[in-house]
């Protein structure tokens, strides 16, 4: 563990404890901006951190299972901000019964018609 800052007023030193950034930047696919990253890692939390940590892997799987290009990922300052992004917060879609959408291809029904402006019904796109 690595402390932000010196112990002050008696605080106990668990208060400023974080996890390596390290360790995100690692599992983090999209490799941009590092100092900006670093930088909203040092503003999180303890258990901030930890829950990024926890959420992140399923992030990565669904942008895989999206297949997602890669200027789509936000960059990982943004996912990371603590103000603004908090993105590890972000819901997973799911299908109802646990296990989650695939979004990628076609005839994905309201996927395609929101997002792609077609439905598949017609055969014929909308947009």
């Amino acid at each position: 563990m690595v402390l932000k800052t010196p112990l002050l007023f008696g605080e106990p030193a668990a208060a400023f404890a974080t996890l390596p950034f390290e360790d995100f930047w690692k599992l983090y696919p999209k490799k941009v901006h590092r100092p900006n990253a670093a930088t909203m890692w040092g503003r999180l939390s303890l258990d901030e951190q930890r829950a990024a940590m926890a959420a992140l892997p399923n992030h990565v799987a669904l942008w895989q299972r999206e297949r997602r290009e890669m200027s789509t990922i936000p960059n990982p300052a943004s996912w990371l901000n603590p103000k603004l992004g908090r993105r590890w917060e972000d819901e997973i879609p799911t299908n109802g019964n646990g296990t989650r959408h695939n979004l990628t291809g076609e005839g994905h029904g309201r996927y395609d018609r929101f997002v792609r402006g077609r439905d598949p019904q017609a055969g014929q796109g909308e947009a």
